[in-house]
C-alpha cells in the first residue's frame, strides 16, 4: 500500500527539515530560542502543502483530508475539562517537570522575553498541532480506511504512540489511547478540528502547569 510507504518519509521530513536557516539573519540567541517555534510553522507549511498535492493524486481535486466543520464544539471541550485531573496528577511527576513547558526556552533571553515572544512562541506551539491532526486523524484515517474499515484506527494510533517516545512515560502511554479515541472520532465525523481543539486544549492546559510549577 503506497500510503504506508509515503507516510513515515512525510513524517520524518516534516520533523528532520533545517526549517531554522530560514531565521539565520536572526542573532544566534534567538535562533536558538525560536527554533522549535520555526521548527513546528515550517513543518505546519511542508506538510499541509505535501497533503495538498497527495490529495490532488489520490482524489484528483485539491482539498485537505477531513476539514468538514465541526457541527458542536461543546463534547471536547467537556473531554478536554475532564482530562485536567489527569494533567495535575502528570504535572507532579518530575520527567513532566523536566520537558514542560516548552515555552522555557525563552528564560534564555532573560529580561528581553516579552509577553509577545511567549505569545508568538504558544501560537507556533498550537500550529503543529493542526500539522499533527491532518497527517494522522485526517490523511492516514481517510486513506487506510479505505481498506481496513474501521480497523485502520489502532495502526494509525501505534504510529502516533511510536512519536511520543522519549516523552513522559504517562504522556507516551496516554497518546496511544488519545489516539484511538480521536482516531474514533475522526473516522466518525470526518472531521479533525474537534481533535485539534482536544489536542491544543490539553497541550495548553500541560504548558500553564509546567508554568505554575517551575514558579511554585
Amino acid at each position: 500500500m503506497l500510503v504506508v510507504l509515503i507516510a513515515p518519509v512525510v513524517f520524518a521530513l516534516k520533523v528532520c527539515l533545517p526549517f531554522e536557516v530560514l531565521f539565520a539573519s536572526a542573532t544566534p540567541i534567538y535562533q536558538l530560542v525560536f527554533a522549535k517555534s520555526i521548527g513546528w510553522v515550517g513543518g505546519f507549511v511542508f506538510t499541509t502543502a505535501i497533503l495538498v498535492v497527495l490529495h490532488f493524486y489520490f482524489e484528483r481535486k485539491w482539498k485537505w483530508y477531513y476539514i468538514a466543520k465541526t457541527k458542536s464544539w461543546l463534547p471536547y471541550l467537556f473531554f478536554v475539562m475532564g482530562m485536567i485531573p489527569l494533567i495535575l496528577f502528570a504535572a507532579a511527576q518530575p520527567d513532566f517537570q523536566r520537558m514542560y513547558p516548552r515555552a522555557k526556552d525563552l528564560q534564555q533571553l532573560g529580561t528581553a522575553a516579552t509577553h509577545i515572544h511567549y505569545l508568538l512562541f504558544e501560537i507556533s506551539y498550537a500550529f503543529d498541532f493542526i500539522t499533527i491532526e491532518l497527517f494522522f486523524r485526517g490523511f492516514l484515517i481517510a486513506t487506510i480506511s479505505r481498506v481496513l474499515g474501521v480497523h485502520c484506527i489502532i495502526p494509525v494510533a501505534l504510529f502516533y504512540f511510536s512519536i511520543h517516545l522519549g516523552k513522559p512515560m504517562l504522556e507516551a502511554i496516554s497518546s496511544f489511547f488519545g489516539g484511538l479515541l480521536l482516531g474514533a472520532v475522526s473516522y466518525q465525523t470526518k472531521s479533525i478540528w474537534g481533535g485539534w481543539l482536544v489536542h491544543v486544549g490539553i497541550a495548553l492546559l500541560m504548558e500553564l502547569m509546567g508554568f505554575l510549577y517551575s514558579t511554585s
